[in-house]
């Protein structure tokens, strides 16, 4: 028996294991910047455990990764799966291994600062402008949002922000931001993300690994 033949045996195990323990989920394809579950390919039983295939121990705070069980032999990383335990992202399918998936708590849109002018000499300030005319998201003047209604996930984690002395000030905490390699664009530090929530992070730092994008931001006030 070659690899291949093996893997496709793995995931259809996974399948039939997930019509038994698994709630049935959509799976999104992303085909556009604009809306990222749109394409559905189809529906699969799936169920999802905390990394760990004996099912009892539960999610802990600050843990997006979980093994997704479902027959992945027509999934890719980078599709989306909605379901009743929530929406994720496939992070990867490795040989032979299980499934990493990502849990989403959040849906973003993407701005992008205009490039710096190449002329010389003195020039007028330069930045972003964000508008209310979308609640929650705002949009970018005059080119609008790169892409928009992103689920991923965000969760406090990587840089703080150093100083703070008055009595009552605050430090800005650091986020990490993890989307799917399916993101149709290069991220880029400087990048803002506005989540549903309406807060604003802007991207520190962005790494694209075979898992997809993780991000280090800094949430911003308006």
């Amino acid at each position: 028996m070659d690899a291949a033949t093996l893997q496709n045996r793995i995931y259809r195990g996974y399948g039939k294991a997930a019509t038994r323990l698994g709630l049935s989920n959509t799976v999104s394809r992303p085909t556009s910047a604009g809306d990222p579950l749109a394409n559905v390919i189809g529906t699969l039983p799936c169920t999802f455990n905390a990394e760990d295939w004996k099912y009892v121990k539960p999610n802990k705070y600050g843990r997006p990764t979980w093994y997704g069980l479902f027959d992945a032999t027509t999934t890719q990383a980078g599709d989306y799966l909605v379901g009743p335990q929530g929406t994720f992202f496939i992070a990867a399918q490795q040989l032979h291994l299980s499934v990493l998936c990502v849990e989403c708590n959040r849906s973003i849109a993407l701005l992008r600062q205009p490039a710096p002018s190449a002329s010389t000499g003195a020039q007028p300030y330069g930045g972003v402008c964000i508008s209310d005319s979308e609640p929650g998201l705002g949009t970018l003047d005059p080119s609008g949002a790169l892409v928009k209604g992103w689920p991923c996930s965000i969760l406090i984690g990587g840089r703080t922000e150093k100083g703070g002395t008055l009595p009552m000030s605050t430090k800005d905490a650091g986020w990490q931001i993890l989307l799917p390699k399916s993101v149709p664009l290069v991220l880029r530090a400087s990048d803002v993300l506005l989540d549903d929530l309406g807060r604003r992070y802007v991207v520190e730092a962005a790494e694209l690994s075979d898992l997809g994008w993780r991000c280090n931001g800094k949430e911003v006030h308006p």
